[in-house]
């Protein structure tokens, strides 16, 4: 609690000399055009803000909020002293003792949430397992293998930034450090599987695998890639951003009588994108929307060749080590995933 107060009043501080420095009008902060690298790189949050937004100077009238911040702070504490003796459980009987019970078969369930955001799902460990091992036993998408290459990645992703770096530090050197050197505490991607309670089932349900990238080596080069690409996908006129977007386009939907309606769906529609394929169509768009980028096509596509070709994950069942190879449409970013579809809808429509 008391590590929010401190955020909180961190927060007052700044508003606090933000408005003194704009009623003194000492200077006009001019933001850098939106298409700058500076600008992106904020935009996704690698940088941290600049000085001008982040300096605290003490102006006139500094003590009084220093002295209503320490008070407050006081208050909250007697308070909180005072509620930890007198402190009620939030749970019911029934609530607790289903608690204990879980925390007795902790390592037979695992808990998930459930595809399509409908709710929480108990399942049997060993269910879990064989329906992860329905998918990772496909040969034609998962291959087992004996090491993570972490180091030819690295090596891959190093030679393909190196011949881009001047242009890369001439706008912001963090933003190029930030690439080729993600964190000293990189792990292997994760593979796990979210139950699809919407689907039909007889024991145990169907999972929709999911690979984590997160901490990975390659995870700022494909949260990088997916940046560029997005405001492509957003220009299409058929670009959805989320279900609430979908059923608010219905709603002004007319239907003709005399028209059909159709659907289709494709299985396992990440590793079925065939690689060389989706690079040519993301080649096309990033040429031809060129003046929606900020950065060199060509840097884009070698980006995403590296991140193709380097699908490695882990799966760690009973704290197992197993690291597996997923074919190069496993671990696609989701605007690279939705510019290939739109290619295909329109070779459909033509």
């Amino acid at each position: 609690m008391l590590k929010y107060f401190n955020e909180f009043a961190k927060s007052l501080r700044l508003k606090y000399n933000r408005a003194q420095y704009r009623n003194k009008k000492r200077r006009t902060v001019i933001p850098p055009p939106p298409t700058t690298t500076t600008t992106i790189y904020r935009q996704m949050k690698f940088l941290p803000p600049t000085k001008p937004d982040t300096v605290v100077t003490r102006y006139s009238g500094f003590g009084q909020l220093e002295t209503y911040i320490n008070n407050t702070k006081q208050n909250m504490v007697n308070n909180l002293e005072k509620i930890a003796h007198t402190s009620k459980s939030n749970l019911t009987a029934a609530q607790k003792t289903a608690m204990q019970q879980l925390k007795k078969v902790r390592h037979a369930v695992i808990i998930k949430l459930a595809d399509k955001n409908l709710g929480v799902v108990l399942m049997d460990t060993n269910d879990y397992v064989t329906q992860c091992l329905v998918h990772l036993t496909d040969n034609k998408t998962y291959r087992l293998i004996a090491k993570y290459p972490a180091q030819d990645i690295r090596r891959q992703l190093l030679d393909t930034l190196a011949n881009h770096k001047q242009v890369l530090s001439s706008h912001d050197k963090r933003f190029y450090k930030y690439l080729c050197e993600p964190t000293n505490n990189t792990r292997v991607p994760r593979f796990y599987g979210i139950p699809k309670i919407h689907k039909e089932f007889t024991k145990s349900p169907p999972l929709r695998p999911i690979v984590s990238p997160t901490l990975s080596l390659l995870f700022p080069s494909a949260k990088f890639i997916d940046h560029v690409l997005q405001p492509i996908a957003r220009s299409y006129p058929d670009y959805l951003h989320d279900s609430s977007t979908l059923s608010v386009t219905l709603q002004d939907l007319t239907v003709p009588d005399n028209a059909i309606l159709v659907t289709m769906d494709v299985t396992s529609l990440y590793p079925s994108i065939p690689q060389e394929e989706c690079l040519q169509v993301i080649y096309n768009e990033l040429h031809t929307n060129r003046h929606l980028l900020a950065f060199d096509p060509n840097l884009v596509i070698k980006l995403l060749h590296v991140n193709m070709n380097n699908t490695y994950f882990t799966w760690r069942p009973n704290l197992s080590t197993d690291k597996w190879h997923g074919h190069g449409g496993t671990i696609l970013t989701h605007h690279c995933k939705y510019i290939y579809v739109s290619d295909i809808k329109q070779v459909l429509k033509s």
